[in-house]
């Protein structure tokens, strides 16, 4: 009898342990999920620093000639490629309220040069001191085609300029993030203007 009373208490205490554990693994990765949610460039920036360094040692490691060195760095390359696009595509940038964000920002239809133009803006809300707007500014044709595309850092708090500046040859964004704050994007888009807003990550 007492045996058996023991082993109720072992059983309870084994499936009290399994709840805890399973309770504080679920915590950690909502922890970790929202970690890399929030710092999503610095991991994928750590992500690629990493596989640069091993890129660089499998080279000085191989007994490969210059041609097999240059095969593998093309290799690993691509394997970095990859695996950041992976990441992207798992934990994507979320862009929304366009239609707020084209209206802030000074979007919306244009004519530039003699041919109508759709800019969409959209953003992900940035932080609670109002900076670090993450801005998408694509270029529709008429037809809705998507001809170009760019990302732009917004800091609302601050009293640089932030709306988009037009001229025929150009629309002017300006951008928090880098040492280089007034960007152009010349218009009309040109082929790799296409091109790059169909790529992951060079857009």
């Amino acid at each position: 009898m007492q045996t058996s009373r023991k082993n109720v208490k072992r059983i309870y205490v084994a499936v009290a342990i399994f709840i805890v554990f399973a309770f504080v693994l679920e915590l950690t990765g909502v922890k970790i999920l929202l970690f890399l949610i929030e710092y999503r460039l610095a991991v994928v920036r750590l992500i690629a620093f990493v596989f640069v360094i091993v890129i660089a040692f499998f080279i000085l490691k191989s007994e490969a000639g210059w041609k097999g060195k240059l095969s593998i760095a093309i290799f690993l390359m691509l394997g970095v490629y990859a695996c950041v696009c992976f990441y992207d595509f798992v934990l994507p940038t979320q862009y929304t309220r366009c239609d707020l964000y084209s209206q802030k920002l000074n979007g919306g239809a244009r004519i530039l040069n003699g041919k109508n133009y759709k800019i969409s803006l959209c953003g992900t809300g940035g932080d609670d001191m109002q900076s670090g707007d993450a801005i998408r500014l694509q270029v529709f044709s008429d037809a809705g085609v998507l001809l170009a595309s760019r990302h732009f850092l917004v800091n609302w708090n601050e009293n640089s300029p932030n709306s988009l500046e037009y001229r025929p040859d150009r629309i002017t964004y300006y951008d928090n993030n880098g040492r280089v704050f007034e960007k152009h994007l010349f218009m009309p888009p040109t082929a790799l203007d296409w091109v790059r807003a169909r790529i992951p990550l060079l857009d």
